[in-house]
């Protein structure tokens, strides 16, 4: 655990690197473990998504899948697969690489989500099955946005 009352110490010619003691089994294990260098980034706290907006995006997704309202392009309508990661590039974080004269994206899993991430793909879904009209005319998507309390 860090004391929290102890002033960091500045690290000489390392304009952002600060010194702390540290009193933690695993901490001390890793200090060992590597020589005594170890990395740790101290930022806000990240919350990983839920498990309730696991079960609206899949269920939802595939229903607009199913449902041949959207607006993917033809190479990611073959399979459920394909069009999730058209999802993922539309509405999720994505980094986008130059290879061979190409630019790609490169995709966050949904396993590493966290909850801000999965809130704006399952909104942005949303307004896409909104705006196609899937919603209310497709019956199960119409079905599961109204079960999440979305109209």
């Amino acid at each position: 655990m860090i004391d929290l009352n102890l002033r960091p110490e500045r690290i000489p010619n390392e304009p952002h690197a600060y010194s702390f003691r540290v009193a933690s089994p695993e901490i001390t294990r890793l200090l060992e473990k590597h020589k005594g260098e170890v990395c740790v980034h101290i930022g806000k706290p990240v919350f990983p998504k839920t498990l309730q907006q696991l079960r609206a995006f899949h269920p939802l997704a595939m229903a607009f899948w199913l449902s041949g309202m959207h607006s993917a392009p033809e190479q990611f309508r073959q399979t459920f697969g394909l069009f999730r990661y058209w999802l993922k590039i539309e509405l999720g974080p994505c980094i986008w690489v130059d290879y061979q004269n190409s630019h790609i994206p490169i995709c966050k899993s949904i396993a590493d989500y966290t909850i801000g991430e999965m809130t704006q793909l399952l909104e942005g879904l949303i307004v896409m099955c909104k705006e196609s009209e899937a919603y209310p005319e497709y019956p199960r998507v119409k079905e599961i946005i109204d079960g999440m309390g979305g109209e």
